[in-house]
């Protein structure tokens, strides 16, 4: 969300972060360097959330927490947090529930409902949970798993990898979203399914139209990966962060919300950790290698009009 908004607009993005005892100095400075509305609320006889990701191969990834995870307390945040337009929930079904619930019942009844943004774990990508996103997608605007965690809600995903490359075509995500579409996506039914694709890109999909945003760092000819991609960690969670940003520029159109949410991710995915934030000479913010996000989102809109 912060590569959208330069200081000091970038106060509009609310961050409470729930750390321990433990946690480093150096990420509480990048965090205070980013200029964002900050509360950090510290557990000091608890240590920071830590997980592990552990890749096989690009195409499969293993996740485990080394840590207890420390759960956001809602009612300590600050009244403002609590009455935002748009929350990015990431987590179990229950937890969508839990947050949505306390939200409506802690926020300022007089504003406009706000708009959710479910992002499931992928602890809850299995068969036995399918009733369980069927009653949190009623709560939500929208719902983005990736490819692997909806086909392994809907029983599609194999042991072997390898065999799970065509979860990517267009046909396979298209009847994927169709197979949620078929229940209540929001409070009134009008919800949007989002199914991040990796180096396909995305499909957003709504019951009266489907369309494929293509990542912006797409596969080199003959399908072989881009050497711009160097870690993949994040880009879902960056996805949603750009996309939250789009449906607020473009008065809710999912679309082309959309491609703030693959701009957003391909700046995660130049480097190992998160994007690199700096102010030049000029007093001008840039990111990673200079590039400025609105002009890669032009770029990608321009690609999408001549194909």
């Amino acid at each position: 969300m912060r590569l959208w908004f330069s200081s000091p607009e970038s106060q509009c993005v609310a961050y409470a972060p729930h750390t321990g005892h433990d946690f480093p100095i150096n990420l509480q400075q990048q965090l205070l360097d980013l200029n964002i509305s900050l509360t950090p609320i510290q557990h000091s006889d608890l240590f920071s959330t830590r997980g592990l990701n552990t890749f096989k191969s690009m195409n499969k990834r293993l996740f485990e927490f080394l840590t207890p995870l420390i759960e956001p307390k809602l009612a300590k945040m600050p009244i403002s947090y609590l009455n935002s337009r748009i929350f990015h929930i990431i987590g179990y079904p229950t937890d969508v529930s839990h947050y949505v619930t306390d939200i409506l019942r802690l926020r300022d009844k007089q504003l406009p409902p706000p708009i959710f943004v479910w992002e499931p774990t992928p602890e809850c990508a299995s068969k036995e949970y399918v009733q369980s996103w069927i009653e949190a997608m009623q709560l939500v605007d929208i719902i983005s798993p990736n490819h692997e965690e909806i086909a392994a809600v809907l029983g599609l995903i194999s042991e072997d990898y390898k065999k799970n490359d065509h979860l990517m075509t267009s046909e396979m995500l298209g009847y994927m979203a169709d197979k949620l579409l078929e229940h209540q996506i929001g409070l009134h039914g009008k919800g949007c399914v989002i199914i991040r694709a990796s180096r396909k890109g995305c499909l957003v999909a709504t019951k009266e139209r489907k369309e494929i945003i293509p990542a912006y760092w797409e596969p080199l000819e003959g399908g072989n990966d881009n050497p711009s991609v160097i870690d993949v960690t994040g880009a879902g969670n960056s996805f949603c962060g750009g996309l939250m940003v789009g449906l607020l520029k473009s008065n809710l159109d999912v679309f082309k919300a959309a491609l703030y949410g693959a701009i957003s991710a391909s700046f995660t995915i130049e480097q190992i950790g998160v994007p690199r934030f700096k102010i030049n000479e000029q007093g001008i913010e840039t990111w990673n290698l200079g590039d400025n996000p609105q002009t890669r989102l032009q770029i990608l809109k321009l690609r999408i009009e001549n194909t």
